[in-house]
């Protein structure tokens, strides 16, 4: 099997590539991008709580519903695959995928008619966790 590597028109094959040629990361860096996505939800939670003035003495189910929305839409948009991509393309796929997780949980409260916390509410824990995520990575 051969592939086309430059522009002037030189063909060849795969196995030529060197081998230590590195395109993923390492298992504990996608450890720890996860474990701070968790921390980056939980404290937009804790902030967007302190920020209304309304301190919780416990991780609500909405909160665990978040997590785990935005953990399977950045997973399945293949944030934590370990290929190292562009920061720029990384940023827009994450901020899309937390944007779609957070529209399913809005849907998921309109027909379940669970309107125990307002809009104003989702909307700063959705603001938070879009700003945080990224910091913490």
């Amino acid at each position: 099997m051969e592939t086309e590597l430059s522009r002037s028109g030189a063909v060849l094959a795969a196995d030529s590539l060197p081998a230590s040629v590195s395109v993923t990361r390492p298992v504990g860096t996608i450890a720890c991008i996860v474990a701070a996505d968790i921390v980056a939800v939980v404290a937009g939670a804790i902030l967007r709580d302190a920020l209304l003035a309304h301190p919780a003495t416990h991780i609500s189910p909405t909160i665990l519903a978040a997590l785990g929305l935005v953990l399977c839409s950045l997973t399945a948009a293949g944030v934590y695959s370990g290929v190292r991509v562009n920061p720029v393309e990384e940023l827009r796929t994450s901020t899309l995928s937390i944007t779609l997780a957070f529209l399913s949980l809005w849907s998921a409260t309109f027909f379940l008619h669970d309107l125990s916390q307002s809009r104003l509410v989702c909307a700063l824990a959705y603001i938070l966790t879009v700003i945080l995520i990224p910091l913490f990575n």
